[in-house]
């Protein structure tokens, strides 16, 4: 068993009473990239139409003493959109992860069988439709157009693993491209300049109050795909397991 482990790359690492097996590349990687977004939050922070120096920032961060200039910055206006950000990213990264398990394509993302099609026009129904409404519903708006896209992939490829399915999804998403394109050129110009914004992204009205809703909405996200991870592994080992 032991040889077996450490064919496979792993490592056993004890702690007292407790024992892991781990393997390390991934951990050497996953530590790396939690480097890589620790060293581009920290330059976000510092950086900008305003340098900030490092001292000041963690003052501003601490509650000691800083300017109130700095401290409007970093903890209203740069903090906000860093770590929206990094909410972002994780939900994308989440998102493509799960496309491509499904798909059994390391190349795959959502656009491949028209999901973010499916958003955008959910979100874009809002803005176009009932523009007084809050901006609060457009995530639920973009999360109903991008799960009715995936079931209605899903209804019509009937089988998830074949080509089919990857042939129905980019033709349904090349048809959700077309109708999003007629959107945007029918639509009020003011309209569409809000669109585009939108569906662009940008971290520029990020603030303290919209990170609870993302954080909420990526970790319901994150759990639903937790709780399927056992399903996933068995589906990349294709129709043999």
């Amino acid at each position: 068993m032991q040889t077996l482990s450490a064919r496979a790359g792993y490592r056993r690492i004890t702690f007292g009473p407790l024992a892991l097996r781990l393997r390390l590349r991934p951990v050497v990687i996953c530590l790396a990239l939690a480097a890589a977004i620790a060293a581009g939050a920290t330059w976000a922070l510092l950086h900008g139409t305003l340098d900030i120096p490092a001292r000041a920032a963690l003052a501003a961060l601490t509650g000691g003493e800083a300017s109130r200039e700095v401290l409007h910055v970093i903890a209203d206006v740069r903090l906000p959109r860093v770590l929206m950000a990094m909410l972002v990213g994780a939900m994308l990264g989440l998102a493509g992860a799960a496309m491509q398990t499904l798909t059994r394509n390391g190349l795959a993302d959502p656009g491949l069988i028209g999901v973010k099609e499916g958003a955008s026009i959910g979100v874009l129904l809002v803005i176009f439709g009932a523009p007084a409404l809050s901006i609060a519903w457009r995530p639920v708006a973009g999360l109903a157009g991008g799960l009715s896209a995936a079931l209605l992939v899903c209804a019509l490829a009937r089988d998830l693993s074949g080509l089919r399915f990857l042939l129905v999804g980019i033709g349904l998403s090349w048809l959700l491209s077309a109708v999003l394109l007629i959107f945007l050129t029918t639509a009020d110009i003011n309209d569409v300049e809000t669109a585009l914004l939108w569906l662009a992204g940008s971290l520029h009205d990020a603030a303290w109050p919209a990170l609870p809703a993302a954080a909420f909405w990526g970790g319901v996200g994150a759990l639903v795909l937790y709780s399927t991870a056992r399903q996933a592994d068995a589906a990349l080992l294709g129709d043999a397991a």
